[in-house]
């Protein structure tokens, strides 16, 4: 068994030596147990960032009862999900332990427009 957990932060929530308006957005980084052996398919997260809440509490689980796991943390400028942040997470989609689960869909941009925007839809209480 092998867990992978996604999640998202706002950008503003990334400690960085250079300013979060010159970073490109958006941008994975990874945290993973250590029994997880597969590299990530991006750069690991740099102290002093942490998880948070859900998602650092599945990945500490995993760490204490050696269950190989890695947590994509896509940081991003928007504060709801959008098709440019949920695409920030296809190269997820390429690594070793995804490949075989993926199919290869020649309109997945089109239905993950769809899926984003009837999500907008029924979030706007003004509608």
């Amino acid at each position: 068994m092998q867990v992978t957990i996604l999640t998202c932060r706002h950008v503003t929530d990334y400690k960085s030596s250079e300013s979060t308006s010159t970073l490109p957005s958006p941008f994975l980084k990874a945290l993973k147990t250590r029994n997880f052996k597969e590299p990530p398919c991006c750069s690991l997260l740099e102290q002093p960032n942490i998880a948070h809440d859900l998602p650092a509490a599945v990945l500490s689980y995993c760490q204490v009862w050696k269950i190989p796991a890695v947590l994509y943390l896509c940081y991003t400028d928007v504060m709801k999900l959008d098709l440019v942040t949920v695409e920030a997470f296809k190269p997820v989609l390429s690594t070793k332990s995804l490949k075989g689960l993926v199919k290869n869909v020649p309109q997945s941009t089109e239905i993950l427009k769809k899926l984003v925007t009837t999500n907008e839809i029924q979030s706007n209480i003004y509608t």
